[in-house]
């Protein structure tokens, strides 16, 4: 550590691995790097694993408002396996992640896709089945291209989208189209 100049602080770290638990949750990375300076650091190796469910991470990702992220995110999801997390509650289903993470803190840009197939469950007696959504990551929106689902007896279809990051002015809003029948 450069203790008369900190802005040449640079660091590296190999063979990390981390494990926890959050109730019968249990979770696991499987070793990985990291290595940087105050700017920025860079992820190697990155997977986070909790039964079958797996998020992988891999590059840039930016610490200071000038530095540019540059960031690879891949995941998929059984959600029946956060059951032990969520006492009380009935899920299942699937979710499927790969995302894109670029620009700066201060104007991130993503790209990249979103879905979720068959999820079902139930949450303080309402009921919902065969949800299937359909998303993709752009700039610093989510554009659902697709949302059905059956729910209390009928079905629900919607498409929009949803800033992920708010403006100065608290101009951005999320803008969808709903259908119903027979709910």
């Amino acid at each position: 550590l450069p203790l008369r100049e900190p802005s040449r602080l640079r660091y590296a770290s190999s063979d990390i691995a981390l494990s926890g638990r959050l109730r019968r949750f249990e979770w696991r990375t499987l070793p990985f790097s990291l290595r940087g300076d105050r700017a920025a650091v860079d992820v190697q190796g990155l997977r986070l694993e909790a039964g079958q469910a797996w998020l992988s991470a891999h590059g840039k990702l930016a610490l200071a408002a000038a530095s540019p992220f540059d960031l690879q995110l891949e995941g998929h999801l059984d959600i029946e396996a956060l059951d032990p997390a969520l006492p009380g509650r009935t899920l299942g289903g699937t979710v499927e992640l790969q995302l894109h993470v670029g620009g700066t803190l201060e104007s991130p840009a993503l790209a990249g896709s979103l879905a979720l197939a068959d999820v079902r469950g139930r949450f303080e007696g309402a009921r919902w089945n065969d949800l299937d959504v359909t998303a993709t990551f752009a700039g610093r929106e989510l554009r659902v291209e697709r949302l059905q689902a059956n729910l209390l007896g009928g079905k629900l279809s919607a498409s929009g989208s949803v800033p992920l990051f708010g403006g100065d002015d608290g101009g951005e809003r999320s803008r969808f189209r709903f259908e119903m029948q027979d709910v």
